[in-house]
């Protein structure tokens, strides 16, 4: 076995007396070498966009979200709560109400939704590390809104003389004939915007913040009654325990979804756009593989003399066929190595000097991970050995004849 490494090596780094031979290898190494630098970068430039993405998720979104099995609200009682605190696996624990509004202010309305929270909402999410200008204040009627439903309205901030006005249809089936002719059919209520904040374009265009008594009041919700529980756990990954302990404890059937699952679209969206990339530069580099086997064949016809006396000391068919398979390999590996250093000090040049922009203020995100090193690795050699068994097949008893 040692001399069939040997021998590989030997012809690895050995010139042929041919210049056309020692070209078609010069080439087949540097497309090796480019196609594994090119995947390298293309899989570090889509972590960048996929840490970039999943930011405002990993950041603001709580690690568990309960909510009701059925229906609009979950109730939960005040003592229920304190037992979910008190689970070892709940770092913090907070309640929200979520429900469509209708906002105006002066001469401006819009619909958008109102998210009425606890005390401690952002311990769960830390929503009031995005705040835009402000400060984060939702007593006395005070709130938080996105910085895209602000300009909507036009609304300034610490407005006391003309308070944000909210409206929500009351409950039940309200006619005319129920209610006379002279009442309201929305309960109203009015808030003074504390803050505004600024997560992103879905958040910044619909939500509004402000505190949980006044949105159940508003919803003629009792003070039990919530939309959802979001917690943020000591271990996220371990879902079943803490799913098993929720059950265990709230009276009504809930479901329970992790970060994930919640922001399920995101994350499918940015897999299939994994896998999609992925496949299309392993084409190009199977493409680029064609050449590796071409090359090994030029160089099994090119050394057929040789092998012919290789193999009158006694080597077999089988033998002459694992020196080119392992050359082919040695190719492969070494060209691939090659490619993510070339490949790790273009990434690291956008880490360090941020000469590629998505705008003037905000440089491509990269990334580089030990999992994108071995994708390449594992491609490389995966694909190399292919070419290289392909190749060597080439080596029969016609040949050397």
């Amino acid at each position: 076995m040692k001399a069939l490494f040997y021998i590989a090596q030997k012809y690895l780094f050995s010139k042929s007396t041919q210049r056309s031979v020692n070209l078609i290898n010069y080439i087949t190494f540097t497309v090796i070498i480019i196609g594994s630098a090119a995947l390298f970068i293309v899989l570090s430039a889509f972590s960048g966009l996929r840490t970039y993405s999943l930011s405002y998720t990993n950041n603001y979104d709580p690690d568990f979200q309960i909510s009701p099995s059925s229906g609009k609200f979950l109730k939960v009682s005040d003592d229920e709560l304190q037992k979910i605190r008190g689970l070892d696996e709940v770092t913090y624990l907070a309640a929200e109400v979520r429900e469509k509004v209708y906002l105006q202010f002066k001469n401006n309305s819009t619909i958008a939704t109102i998210v009425g929270v606890s005390e401690n909402y952002s311990e769960v999410s830390p929503i009031d590390e995005a705040l835009f200008f402000g400060n984060w204040n939702l007593e006395n009627n005070l709130s938080s809104i996105g910085i895209g439903l602000s300009n909507k309205l036009e609304l300034p901030i610490l407005n006391f003389e003309n308070p944000l006005q909210l409206l929500v249809p009351k409950k039940g089936n309200l006619t005319f004939a129920s209610q006379g002719i002279g009442s309201q059919p929305f309960n109203r209520a009015h808030v003074v915007v504390s803050s505004v904040f600024s997560l992103d374009e879905e958040s910044d265009n619909s939500l509004l913040y402000t505190d949980m008594a006044l949105v159940q009041n508003l919803l003629e919700l009792h003070p039990e009654e919530y939309t959802s529980l979001i917690v943020r756990a000591n271990n996220p990954a371990d879902f079943k325990t803490i799913y098993a302990e929720l059950r265990e404890l709230l009276s009504e059937e809930i479901e329970i979804k992790s970060k994930e699952e919640f922001n399920a679209a995101l994350y499918k969206m940015l897999n299939t756009e994994f896998a999609a990339t992925y496949t299309v530069f392993t084409l190009i580099l199977i493409i680029a593989l064609f050449n590796l086997t071409g090359a090994l064949i030029t160089i099994i016809i090119d050394k057929k003399e040789q092998l012919r006396s290789i193999a009158q000391m006694g080597l077999t068919i089988s033998h002459l066929k694992s020196i080119f398979f392992v050359q082919g390999l040695f190719i492969s590996v070494l060209g691939g190595g090659v490619g993510l250093l070339f490949g790790s000090l273009i990434i690291s040049s956008q880490i360090q000097f941020e000469w590629l922009k998505i705008a003037p203020n905000l440089p491509y995100p990269v990334n580089i991970t030990a999992v994108n090193y071995l994708i390449v690795l594992v491609t490389i050699s995966v694909l190399g050995s292919i070419s290289s068994l392909v190749a060597a097949q080439k080596v029969s008893p016609r040949l050397l004849s």
